[in-house]
């Protein structure tokens, strides 16, 4: 299963890429608003779902794909890591600059839908090193660099 969490309708969030995937390769399911313009038999979209059905897709996923044009860190990265579940992001998903060392995302170059392609099926499924992701973002060591940084 291949995950997308975002605005579907926005073209920031790169949800046209899930278009270039084969249809019925990849069962795909979209979390999120807006209306998806072009139906397929393998793409479920989810509106409304709570934390814990969210939490459950990404269990369940074998990938999260984050095909945006920009951002600033992706939040949804970090939490589909800490479940094990490896990603795939665009060279302009900014969260790329800390998960240097950890195992489990691969990163396409925007534009190049053969990579993203390419990307996906190489990194579906992949090991996730999720005491690393868990040890990096931890809530206790991000105050404390917070508070070295900004409160001395």
């Amino acid at each position: 299963m291949v995950l997308f969490v975002g605005r579907v309708n926005d073209p920031v969030k790169g949800f046209d890429y899930l278009y270039y995937l084969p249809e019925g390769v990849y069962e795909i399911h979209c979390v999120g608003y807006g209306d998806i313009r072009e139906k397929r038999s393998d793409i479920t979209q989810h509106v409304n779902i709570s934390d814990s059905e969210l939490y459950n897709l990404y269990a369940e996923a074998s990938l999260l794909v984050v095909p945006s044009s920009y951002e600033a860190f992706s939040y949804v990265t970090i939490e589909s890591m800490s479940y094990g579940t490896p990603a795939v992001i665009s060279d302009k998903v900014r969260v790329a600059d800390y998960l240097d060392g950890i195992e489990g995302y691969s990163i396409f170059n925007l534009g190049d839908r053969e990579d993203f392609v390419n990307k996906v099926r190489d990194t579906i499924g992949v090991f996730v090193d999720r005491e690393k992701i868990l040890e990096r973002f931890n809530i206790n060591t991000i105050r404390n660099q917070y508070r070295i940084i900004y409160c001395n």
